[in-house]
């Protein structure tokens, strides 16, 4: 499973056997959820609401009226969290983690092994010949750890995806927009 941003073309490919999933973004105080359940012309919109982070509350949204499971996917932020485009040197598949792992030097706070990093390769040629552009999240291990631990608390114990809420809203933006180059998307979470 991975914890952090399962993108773009993935996420919305919907490739677990559950009929039922739940997108979360926890705020500090409360959560917004969305329900979507998948039927023979594919997913419908089945409930969507605000509820008190509290384990009663959420645990009656997890529950589906159909007694099946559900795939959660939970949205986070954190300051630790750093988005950046790098580009770097074509390298063979296996060397690519590490060289975008160490391009991160300088960037986040402390040593990079204190961090989860994933990354996805952008449509868009490099300005250089032999080189790729990404597009790489950073979030402090610790920060992840604390996530995945409120979640527990909240009876979520092991959700599809913990992605970063940047991460989500650039999901939703290319399942509905085109990502063409030389178009420039400017994307805003103004918050509650």
């Amino acid at each position: 499973m991975g914890l952090m941003p399962a993108f773009l073309s993935r996420v919305f490919r919907f490739r677990f056997k559950n009929t039922w999933h739940m997108v979360m973004d926890m705020g500090a105080s409360d959560m917004k959820y969305t329900c979507l359940k998948k039927d023979e012309d594919g997913y419908v919109l089945k409930s969507y609401g605000h509820v008190a982070l509290n384990k009663s509350q959420i645990g009656s949204v997890l529950r589906p009226v159909d007694g099946g499971e559900v795939s959660v996917r939970v949205n986070m932020n954190d300051p630790s969290l750093r988005i950046r485009r790098l580009i770097i040197p074509k390298v063979p598949d296996n060397e690519r983690s590490e060289v975008i792992r160490w391009s991160l030097e300088g960037v986040v706070e402390g040593s990079v092994e204190g961090y989860m990093i994933r990354y996805q390769k952008l449509p868009i040629s490099a300005p250089e010949e032999n080189k790729e552009v990404y597009l790489v999240f950073a979030i402090s291990k610790d920060a992840v750890l604390r996530q995945l631990a409120q979640l527990k608390d909240l009876g979520i114990l092991r959700p599809t995806i913990l992605e970063p809420d940047a991460s989500g809203l650039c999901i939703c933006y290319a399942h509905q927009c085109d990502l063409s180059e030389g178009i420039q998307n400017v994307l805003l979470d103004i918050g509650a």
